[in-house]
């Protein structure tokens, strides 16, 4: 999880794209980071604001580095998200 100054984790809507998949029905965007946040390699949905547990994991396919003053955004639909059987 990504650690930096204004970093939190963002509530999302999701939908089901399958049986066992969803995906992100509006952008997920962030706030422009206080510090650098170093490379994203992927998103993850928790049940909690802070702690909580992980429950899916999804990678990018390149990972992006996000510095000082940089927000980020992902478009909707951009994850899918597989739940595992």
């Amino acid at each position: 999880e990504v650690i930096g100054l204004y970093y939190k984790r963002v509530p999302i809507e999701l939908v089901r794209t399958g049986n066992r998949a969803v995906t992100n029905k509006a952008a997920i965007r962030f706030p422009q980071a206080g510090s650098r946040w170093g490379e994203i390699v992927g998103a993850g949905l928790y049940d909690a604001p802070s702690g909580g547990h992980l429950w899916l994991f999804e990678a990018l396919q390149k990972p992006v580095t996000l510095d000082l003053s940089h927000a980020g955004e992902f478009y909707p639909h951009h994850f899918v998200f597989e739940v595992p059987k």
